[in-house]
């Protein structure tokens, strides 16, 4: 137990200062600076960029990393495979489907695009519930449909960044998936459905692990196995559709950061998992937001889902290596 809030307390402080860190950009606001404009208010620039500019983009990508961390966490345990993710199940690419659909065919609902990325997220969600349906929502049946699916969405949306090729310049953001456009306003869209999607996988931890011990032990003790899978891959839709929606294509951070708290940890409860996976999250994002911003000032910044996916694909070798056979 101790081990355990230790290590939720470091990533507590890791994230508390990476986030502090990146309000100071490359440095060119002092770490001083940036503590006094955030609790004093000012009319000079450098709070006009500190407050209407770093920190929204410092809390949508906790926001986002906390909800991929968390939506990963419950995916994993629900699919008893610790290489199951939102990303990975074709949650995202439902989602980022729609989205990139509303950008090159309906600019005019751009209003209404976050609605559209969790329908589509959302959707991604009924189709692999319904096609487990006869092999009693089987886990290994769940992974190979969401494999399955996101490769079809991934084509989708292929085929028509071919066909509005010109248009491609102007959706770059959305597909690496980066913060560069961070606003108040995306906050205002987008954290509910993020913050709902932490909330719901913490409260749903204990069901989670009896859920986990297989799918008769927890019909004895009470589960309803088919509802808390359905709760359960709906809170990863959810997770899922408003980090898309505000950020776009964050790859593989749901993926990362509850396998390595899991590691880190020696311990498979969701008690521990869901909360800390959710600051590793955040961790992981914020980080890779910023070291975009310093490692390419001439060109504003780097997408924070180029460094996730390179990470990402590394860890995802990793984990494949280090795997059984038969834990896939």
């Amino acid at each position: 137990m101790k081990r355990k809030v230790t290590i939720i307390a470091i990533l507590a402080i890791l994230l508390t200062v990476t986030a502090f860190a990146a309000m100071s950009g490359n440095g060119s606001i002092p770490f001083a600076r940036v503590m006094k404009l955030l609790f004093y208010s000012g009319d000079c620039a450098e709070s006009f960029i500190i407050r209407e500019l770093r920190l929204p983009r410092v809390i949508l990508a906790m926001l986002c990393g906390g909800a991929l961390g968390a939506a990963g966490a419950v995916l994993q345990s629900v699919l008893r495979n610790p290489l199951a993710s939102p990303d990975l199940l074709g949650i995202s690419a439902g989602g980022g489907c729609a989205g990139l659909c509303i950008l090159l065919w309906f600019p005019a609902l751009m209003p209404f695009a976050g609605v559209a990325v969790f329908c589509g997220a959302l959707l991604v969600t009924l189709f692999i519930c319904l096609a487990a349906w006869k092999k009693r929502y089987s886990p290994l049946q769940l992974i190979l449909t969401g494999v399955a699916l996101s490769a079809l969405f991934g084509t989708f949306s292929s085929i028509m960044l071919i066909m509005a090729s010109e248009k491609y310049s102007a959706i770059f953001d959305f597909l690496a998936g980066g913060f560069a456009n961070a606003s108040w306003m995306q906050i205002k869209y987008f954290a509910p459905g993020a913050v709902l999607c932490i909330i719901a996988a913490m409260m749903s931890a204990k069901k989670l692990d009896i859920l986990a011990l297989g799918g008769d032990t927890a019909v004895n003790l009470g589960i309803n196995v088919v509802k808390m899978r359905m709760l359960a891959l709906t809170v990863a839709a959810l997770g899922a559709a408003s980090v898309a929606g505000a950020a776009g294509m964050l790859g593989f951070a749901g993926l990362i950061a509850p396998h390595t708290v899991r590691l880190l940890g020696k311990s498979g409860t969701n008690s521990f998992i869901i909360p800390a996976g959710a600051l590793a999250g955040a961790l992981l994002v914020v980080l890779g937001d910023w070291l975009g911003q310093i490692a390419a000032p001439e060109i504003h910044s780097i997408p924070a889902g180029v460094f996730l996916s390179g990470c990402g694909a590394l860890f995802f070798i990793f984990l494949l290596s280090a795997s059984r056979g038969d834990e896939l």
